[in-house]
């Protein structure tokens, strides 16, 4: 299937937006360890419908083009029980895909499936009540990879394996490592990222007293040094609010980036002056419902004479169960 170059765009945009909504890229809740619960979305209020879609605008443009749209499905209790995908274009060529997600009597997540019995994922506890690993199943009969978590005392993941054909032991095997350490406040302060054996790629993070972050840096650890260094700084008001980063890569700064607060402390926009090039480079907006929930996003990029560039808006629509 031929990839509109809409589509190549709004990955390149997307990709851009998740980097500045992401937490610590250190952080062990990468994907499948979420619990696919109200507050892992950050909504608020009795949320029974989220209707997500995602639109751009290239340069020259007069009109926004739809790229996709999800659509969540909340239980009473804040559960995602349905996700639906329309217009990704990139699930086997499908326009339109339903995902179901199923728990167990501790509202732990159990298992995760299509409509079509094409995929589906069951997630595996340990003992102690923490999530261990997935098991896969494809209609094509391939093994799919999985995460195996290990944890200490304290119920922290400090170490994970990346382990190919994890639904059959005699395929299973280790591609990559990660370990975890921690501070006395049990923040996660560094990330090794290990192929093979071999020490590929180091994360760092530091914090203050309130627990805010206040540094990152990863690196490729080399046998003769280190490549790729990249550092963020952050700045925060009294109130604790972040008003202000700094990006660097290879020790030169690259970015700045301002944040902006309404009179309810919800973030409502970020600005990013391109240090490199010498101009403002970007401005990220946000809208709220009465809830707190965000209606709207809107990513607008500027070329370096100041014109616009491409727009991405991501828009949002809720039914609430008191409506």
């Amino acid at each position: 299937m031929k990839k509109s170059p809409f589509l190549i765009l709004f990955v390149i945009v997307l990709c851009i937006c998740t980097t500045i909504c992401a937490q610590s890229p250190i952080s062990i809740y990468e994907g499948q360890m979420k619990e696919y619960k109200l507050s892992d979305w950050n909504l608020k209020g009795p949320v029974k419908t989220v209707s997500i879609t995602r639109l751009i605008k290239i340069k020259g443009d007069s009109t926004f083009h739809q790229q996709s749209k999800t659509i969540l499905k909340f239980d009473t209790t804040g559960l995602l029980t349905e996700e639906t995908l329309i217009g990704w274009g990139v699930f086997e060529d499908k326009d339109t895909v339903v995902e179901y997600f199923q728990y167990d009597s501790l509202n732990r997540l159990s298992a995760r499936f299509r409509s079509d019995s094409s995929f589906r994922q069951d997630f595996v506890y340990d003992d102690n009540g923490n999530f261990s690993h997935c098991i896969y199943t494809r209609n094509n009969g391939k093994p799919k990879p999985s995460w195996r978590h290990y944890y200490d005392e304290k119920g922290r993941c400090t170490h994970r394996e990346y382990i190919a054909g994890i639904d059959d032991e005699d395929l299973g095997y280790t591609i990559y490592q990660h370990f975890f350490q921690y501070d006395s406040m049990d923040h996660c302060i560094e990330k090794v990222t290990m192929p093979d054996g071999d020490t590929e790629t180091v994360q760092r993070v530091k914090y203050d007293i309130r627990g805010n972050i206040t540094e990152e840096i990863s690196y490729d650890a080399l046998w003769d040094g280190v490549d790729n260094f990249c550092q963020e700084l952050y700045f925060y008001d009294d109130d604790g609010k972040l008003v202000k980063s700094q990006s660097y890569f290879d020790h030169a700064e690259t970015d700045d980036n301002f944040y902006e607060y309404n009179n309810l402390n919800q973030l409502i926009r970020r600005k990013t002056y391109n240090k490199k090039e010498d101009y403002w480079s970007s401005i990220y907006e946000i809208l709220y419902d009465q809830y707190g929930n965000c209606v709207e996003r809107i990513f607008s990029f500027f070329l370096r004479d100041q014109s616009p560039g491409a727009v991405q808006k991501t828009t949002y629509e809720y039914e609430y169960a008191d409506e």
